[in-house]
């Protein structure tokens, strides 16, 4: 069974986000915490612990913390949140927000990462409506994560038929909802870009490709993380043309360097487009698998079974 390019991409893809939006709360953390030595290492160690995915070390510098005082240090507690959200361990990772006498959007992001990191999509959300309440303003690493949650209720919410398109209503809606919000915010959201691609993908995943493109056309950069969830986006809402018609135009004209899921998601194009186009079709899919081959992607297990999957379409 060959598997859909959006099952892979959305779980990559939002490794990569939250990679980034992790290291950025980490290093801000970690430069303002540092100012004092011990709470300089604990957070070092809470923040390996949190690489690690170490939960009992990182209960040993909570400990560790408390016995020195250090527990109620904004930072410590923002990075023990972290950590055990991280290490997969929610239920502690809400008791120490909880517990915290002080919380600025760092921390809040912190636990509404992890709600999103660790599946729990629905409270996410629910938590980030709550942020507004107990009068703490979300960034862009904020509604960014809101995104990642709504495209991933997006992927789990059976679709209704919209003028022949399949979407995903109730997802759409509140990601409809989530971005005014945030373009409420001003630049800070506006022209962030990591909050613009997450933005673009949240809207393919609920169908919409309309407002996906609209995102896309307007970002002033583009990397190949944001060019792979258009491409995608097409393919898994039954546009292969189009998402073929990207892949062109990005070989053509830009300097950004395909990987393993660019030519797996124009690979399944192919392969959607084999059993009406045939011949024609399998030379654009020779084409791309030559280009594979020469990044030296051809070994990704996903692309091989992408290709042969389309050349069995094309036989």
């Amino acid at each position: 069974m060959v598997v859909s390019p959006g099952q892979i991409s959305q779980r990559r893809f939002q490794r990569r986000l939250l990679v980034q939006l992790r290291s950025v709360s980490s290093r801000s953390t970690l430069e303002q915490g540092s100012r004092d030595g011990r709470i300089g290492r604990l957070l070092a160690g809470l923040k390996s612990c949190a690489r690690a995915k170490d939960l009992p070390g990182g209960k040993r510098l909570q400990r560790e913390a408390i016995a020195s005082g250090s527990a109620s240090n904004v930072f410590v507690a923002t990075a023990l949140v972290d950590c055990f959200a991280k290490c997969g361990s929610m239920a502690d990772a809400r008791q120490v927000f909880d517990a915290m006498a002080s919380r600025d959007v760092v921390s809040w992001n912190a636990l509404l990462l992890g709600y999103v990191e660790n599946g729990e999509s629905e409270l996410a959300l629910e938590f980030f409506a709550g942020m507004g309440e107990k009068g703490c303003e979300g960034n862009a690493r904020t509604f960014l994560a809101a995104f990642m949650a709504c495209s991933s209720l997006a992927s789990r919410e059976a679709g209704k038929s919209l003028e022949g398109k399949l979407v995903k209503l109730k997802s759409l809606e509140k990601g409809m909802d989530l971005h005014s919000q945030a373009w409420k915010r001003g630049r800070d959201c506006q022209e962030n870009f990591f909050m613009a691609t997450g933005l673009l993908d949240m809207y393919s995943r609920c169908g919409s490709m309309v407002d996906a493109r609209q995102v896309f056309d307007t970002m002033e950069n583009h990397d190949i993380g944001s060019l792979n969830a258009l491409i995608v986006g097409y393919v898994e809402n039954g546009h292969s043309e189009l998402a073929l018609e990207i892949y062109s135009s990005f070989r053509q004209g830009s300097s950004l360097v395909a990987n393993a899921k660019t030519f797996l998601a124009a690979t399944m194009a192919c392969g959607n487009l084999a059993a009406s186009q045939g011949e024609k079709i399998l030379e654009t899919g020779r084409a791309i698998h030559l280009h594979a081959v020469k990044s030296c992607c051809d070994g990704d297990i996903f692309l091989a079974n992408s290709l042969v999957d389309m050349y069995a379409k094309g036989t």
